[in-house]
């Protein structure tokens, strides 16, 4: 059985999907709201962001969602909000290796700058200096479209995480599929690199 409770989610959509999920996106929050998961990060490996921001201008259009508790949110825009109870992250120019990188120097130029000392450089503090500073790191990833991949998205955050790979594309992917992924994720034993 899974050891802690689950907190975050990522959905990586396969590159073969052109829906932007609109139509069983509803369920989703339903779904997460139900499991108590606050925070949902959609990520997709496709040069083309396409669907992806289709998605996240349907979502924003939706004006009482914020009156349900849930906040839709770019990737380090304002992963701190407290006052919700379901965060959608869309993580749409996103880069993982540039991000790591861009922590390293900003690091040095704190470290040059006497505002942090040698000692003080840890795992901790470099998720301080990512864009995903606030959010806890995903403990469970879903891929579509049987891809096993991660491709360049959270490489520094997704040590620990579990992994489920669907064969249905995100064009089909339904809450059922989530609820089933959720389910699966409890059955497992976590054991955060130990044997």
């Amino acid at each position: 059985m899974a050891t802690q409770d689950l907190k975050h989610i990522s959905i990586i959509i396969d590159e073969y999907s052109q829906d932007s999920g609109s139509k069983f996106i509803e369920d989703i929050i339903a779904i997460l709201k139900k499991f108590k998961i606050k925070y949902l990060t959609f990520f997709t490996a496709n040069h083309d962001k396409t669907h992806l921001k289709n998605l996240y201008k349907y979502l924003k259009g939706i004006k009482d969602l914020n009156n349900k508790g849930v906040y839709i949110n770019l990737l380090g825009e304002n992963n701190k909000k407290e006052n919700c109870d379901l965060m959608l992250n869309f993580a749409i120019d996103y880069s993982s290796r540039h991000d790591i990188i861009n922590a390293a120097n900003n690091i040095i130029k704190a470290y040059k700058s006497g505002k942090i000392n040698i000692k003080d450089i840890d795992n901790n503090l470099l998720k301080e200096y990512l864009i995903s500073s606030g959010l806890p790191d995903p403990d469970l990833i879903i891929t579509t479209g049987g891809k096993s991949k991660i491709g360049d998205f959270f490489l520094w955050e997704l040590s620990y995480s579990e992994l489920a790979v669907w064969d249905k594309k995100w064009d089909n992917f339904t809450g059922k599929d989530l609820e089933d992924s959720i389910h699966d994720y409890f059955q497992r034993e976590r054991r955060y690199g130990g044997l």
